[in-house]
């Protein structure tokens, strides 16, 4: 029996290595209706991760999650009342209604803190962390966002200075934990001094 810790642990480095071979993402351009199958089909995936057990624990109750993406929508019924919106320091200027702005950080922001929908929450999406609140700070375009390749052709290191910045606006707003699914190819000391 593992401890109530080590089943946390376990649930971060599982729900990691999940999106990292992609069990989850191609799954965040499902339409509202698929995302209550999706909730019955990806159930293996909550049990893997022993989520019930850690919800003994925890399920993120007064936790503010940095979601540093490409933003969160804060309508996404699974995700209602639990997003706060921060800067968008893309340096492009999509319009939040298009439906190509955000699909991935909403994505994740869903894995960290769906909380459903419907009578009793029984619908949608439901998250690691049910509970957590989620603060959106937007400095990546997702690859279908009209603004993709303005995005793209910026000077390398904006990019680093946009993340850098984004880092410390989350730690300056209380965030405990801080989540990127975004990647640089090189190193970058702005952005390790931020961390």
């Amino acid at each position: 029996m593992l401890t109530a810790q080590a089943r946390c642990t376990r649930l971060v480095a599982v729900a990691a290595a999940a999106v990292a071979v992609g069990t989850v993402l191609p799954l965040f351009a499902a339409t509202q209706a698929r995302a209550d199958i999706v909730r019955q089909k990806e159930q293996w995936v909550l049990d893997t991760l022993e989520v019930q057990a850690a919800w003994q624990v925890t399920q993120g109750r007064g936790v503010l999650v940095a979601v540093i993406d490409s933003g969160v929508d804060p309508a996404v019924s699974d995700l209602t009342g639990s997003v706060r919106t921060g800067p968008d320091l893309t340096g492009v200027h999509t319009s939040e209604v298009n439906p190509n702005w955000g699909a991935h950080g909403t994505w994740m922001a869903s894995l960290i803190a769906g909380h459903g929908h419907g009578p009793g929450a029984q619908d949608g999406v439901v998250g690691v962390a049910p509970q957590a609140k989620i603060l959106s700070i937007r400095v990546i375009t997702d690859r279908s966002d009209p603004a993709y390749s303005t995005y793209q052709n910026e000077l390398p290191g904006r990019g680093q200075r946009e993340l850098a910045t984004a880092i410390r606006y989350a730690v300056n707003r209380h965030a405990k934990v801080i989540s990127m699914s975004l990647g640089y190819n090189e190193p970058s000391l702005v952005v390790r001094s931020a961390l």
